[in-house]
Formats: C-alpha cells, structure tokens, sequence
C-alpha cells in the first residue's frame, strides 16, 4: 500500500506531456502562410431537417409556407434551434421532403444548393414569381473523450472547423491524445471513421479540417490517463477491503 502511494505522484509527474504532443499545428512556419480551402460539400441524408423558407409577391403564399415569417408581427420566439425544427421538413427514409402543394422532392444526396434548385423547380409549377431559400434546420455534432465539456452540440451556421468544434468543448484537456483523435462521419453509403493529428499542420488541408453535419469526434485519452484510473479503482477496491475487514475483526472482537 505504501509502495503504491509513493509511486503515484512519480507517475504523476511522469504524465506531463511533451510540448510537441500538446501544441496544435506544431512547426507550422513562422511567416504567413495561405493553405488552400479543401471543405467538401455536404450531401443531405435521411433523417436531416431542412428549413425551407418560399417568398411571394402573394402573401397568402407567404403565410401559408412562412408561418414565421408571414405576418408583420412576426414571433420572435421562432426563429430558434427549436422552431426551425417545429418549422422545417425532414428528409424521409427514402429521400424526400413533403412540402404542402408541392408533392414530394428528392434532396437526399443532393448538396443544398442542388435541394434549393429541386424545390425551387416544384414551386415553379405551382406558384408565380416564388423565391425559394433552403437551409439545414439544425447542425448538431458531438465531441466526446478527453475534453473538458463533452456533449452533443449545436451550431448555427453552415461552415465549422474541428478547432472550433473542439473549442466549443472546452479544449482537449491535459490528459487527451491530440495526436490520435477520430471523426465517425455519416455518409451515403454507410459510416467512415477519419483519424486526425491535432498537431499537423496539415490538417488545415485535409478533408477532417471541416467539420460535417452529425459528425462525432472522439478524442482518445492517453496511456497515463488510463493508469492513473486503474490506479484510482484499485485504490478504492483496497479502501473497501481495509474497511469490511476492520468491521469484521471488530465484530469477532465482540
């Protein structure tokens, strides 16, 4: 027991990292540096929720397909995380959005600016002089493992970097693997696990450097972590034993 308690602030002193693996982008150069843009464009997916908002000359059009929109005292209450999901149109299993008047339009697959043009080729059918302006009603990721307020998210707008998801828990904390973090990303055709290195600069340019949609990213804790942990659990278990075996030699002490 004694031996166990004097090894543990060694291993603790022992966990301090190295600065290359807790720096981001290390050796990046020192003047400036443009890195070309490489973010992918996402394609909508069953289950997404699309906020379709159609603008007319008309304003019974108006009201009818902008309820939040459609009157002049417009409730501002509504234009929220939760009323764009109140409001928006999710993609069905097979595709589709059902939009009133409009019928049935495939999005799944499509990019937003491809799901604006299809909805905005259905209300031409129907409706005279119509704008139509297609967003996702909700972009929710989650980051998971070492940070310091893991969780899922939300985010309001269209464009988000992995530094600003993970700023958006609170950092990697001290104990975290920058060097060894995953993205599971959601696509078409199944799922697909990325593995990204905090630390190289070249991340900018890759594919991980967006954050997509539904994406989850866990950042994996480092091997001092872990015994540190099991040093803690088994710390506990020897204090639970020590405990019910002085209550034991008490009672036969009776």
């Amino acid at each position: 027991m004694k031996r166990i308690l004097f090894l543990l602030p060694l291993l603790l002193l022992i966990s301090c990292n190295p600065y290359k693996k807790v720096v981001y982008l290390r050796n990046i150069e020192q003047k400036d540096t443009l890195w070309p843009r490489t973010m992918a464009d996402y394609r909508l997916q069953p289950a997404d929720i699309l906020y379709v908002r159609i603008v007319s000359p008309n304003p019974e059009i108006n009201s009818m397909y902008n309820p939040i929109f459609g009157s002049s005292t417009m409730n501002m209450s509504y234009i929220t995380q939760g009323g764009m999901y109140l409001f928006g149109y999710t993609v069905s299993d097979s595709g589709y959005v059902q939009i009133p008047f409009l019928g049935k339009i495939p999005v799944a697959g499509k990019t937003l600016p491809e799901a604006e043009i299809a909805i905005q080729q259905a209300a031409d059918q129907y409706l005279k002089n119509a704008v139509v302006i297609a967003r996702l009603a909700e972009f929710r990721y989650a980051v998971l493992g070492e940070v310091i307020q893991p969780g899922s998210k939300f985010y309001p707008g269209a464009r988000l970097t992995i530094f600003q998801a993970i700023a958006s828990a609170g950092d990697v904390t001290y104990s975290g693997r920058r060097r060894d973090v995953v993205i599971i990303r959601q696509e078409e055709n199944g799922t697909r696990t990325i593995k990204v290195d905090l630390t190289d600069p070249s991340l900018v340019t890759s594919e991980a450097y967006y954050i997509m949609p539904n994406d989850i990213i866990y950042v994996k804790p480092n091997f001092l972590r872990a015994v540190r942990v099991n040093i803690s659990d088994y710390l506990l278990l020897v204090g639970s034993v020590t405990s019910t075996l002085t209550a034991l030699l008490l009672i036969l002490r009776l």
